[in-house]
C-alpha cells in the first residue's frame, strides 16, 4: 500500500511537467512552513520560527520533484518572486491557527491571489493541500470566512466514498481500476483532523459552484464531510485525509 499514495502523487507531478510549455524533468514543488505548536517549540528550545514536516518533503521527492521551503510572515513581493520560481504549492497538515496573523493563514491568501492570477494567464501552476492545507483552500476561496465543522475523526483509516461523478475529474480520470478499487474498498487514507468541511459548509460560504466534490467519508460520530476536492477551474486540489503518512511516517502501538 505504501506505493499507492507515491503513485498518486507522481501523477500529479507528472502533470505539472507535462503542461508547461517545455517538458519539465525537474519541476519544484514549494511547500510552505506553518507556525511552530507548544510541543515542537519545547522540543526545539524555543529555538525556530516555523517548521515543514519532513514526510511532505519526502512525499513530494518520492514523486520525483524537488522541493522549496516558503516561509510565512513574508511580504507579496517575496511570495510574488519565490513562485515564479516554482511549478506548483503543497499547503501541508498541521495544527496552525488560522486566526494567527502574518501566519500559515495569511500567507495562503496571498500565495492564492497570486496562483490564480498566474492560471489565468495561461500558466499551469497547481496548488495541493493535504488535511489543514484542504482546510485552508476552501478558507481562502471563501475570503477569509470561517466554515469548518467540527468533527471526530482522528486517527481513523477510511476508505473514499466516491461521488458519482469523480472519474470526470482531473484528479482521479487516469487512476488505474485495480488502484481506484483499493481507494474504494479497503482503509488506506489516514484520517487525523479535529476540524473538516462539509456539503453544508460549501454552501454557506458560495464554494458549491467553484469546487467540485470528488469523495466523502464520515467521522467516528457519523457526521459526513469532503475527504477530496478540487477547483472548477484552477488545478487546485485538496485532500482531508493525509497521504504522505502511511508512507514517511509511522509508530509502534503497545
Amino acid at each position: 500500500m505504501n506505493s499507492l499514495w507515491t503513485f498518486l502523487f507522481t501523477i500529479f507531478v507528472f502533470t505539472i511537467m507535462k503542461t508547461t510549455e517545455t517538458v519539465n524533468n525537474r519541476p519544484i514543488i514549494g511547500i510552505l512552513t506553518q507556525e511552530i505548536n507548544e510541543t515542537i517549540n519545547e522540543i526545539c528550545d524555543n529555538q525556530y520560527h516555523s517548521y515543514i514536516a519532513a514526510s511532505y518533503v519526502k512525499f513530494v521527492e518520492g514523486a520525483g520533484a524537488r522541493v522549496i521551503p516558503i516561509w510565512i510572515g513574508k511580504d507579496k513581493s517575496y511570495y510574488e518572486d519565490i513562485l515564479s520560481k516554482t511549478n506548483g504549492v503543497l499547503w501541508p497538515g498541521g495544527s496552525a491557527d488560522f486566526s494567527q496573523r502574518n501566519g500559515y493563514a495569511d500567507a495562503g491568501k496571498t500565495i492564492y491571489r497570486i496562483v490564480k492570477r498566474i492560471n489565468a494567464e495561461g500558466k499551469y501552476f497547481p496548488i495541493f493541500g493535504i488535511c489543514l492545507g484542504f482546510e485552508l483552500l476552501t478558507y481562502v476561496a471563501a475570503n477569509g470566512v470561517k466554515h469548518r465543522t467540527r468533527c471526530s475523526s482522528n486517527d481513523q483509516t477510511l476508505p473514499l466514498e466516491f461521488t458519482d461523478d469523480v472519474r470526470k475529474s482531473n484528479l482521479f480520470k487516469n487512476v488505474p481500476p485495480d488502484v481506484f478499487r483499493i481507494l474504494e474498498t479497503l482503509n488506506v487514507t489516514p484520517n487525523y483532523h479535529h476540524f473538516c468541511v462539509t456539503k453544508e459548509d460549501l454552501r454557506r460560504v458560495n464554494l458549491t459552484n467553484e469546487f467540485h466534490v470528488l469523495s466523502l467519508n464520515h467521522d467516528k460520530n457519523g457526521l459526513e464531510f469532503i475527504s477530496a476536492l478540487e477547483h472548477r477551474q484552477f488545478p487546485f486540489y485538496g485532500l482531508q485525509f493525509h497521504p504522505e503518512k502511511n508512507i514517511y511516517e509511522w509508530l509502534v502501538k503497545i
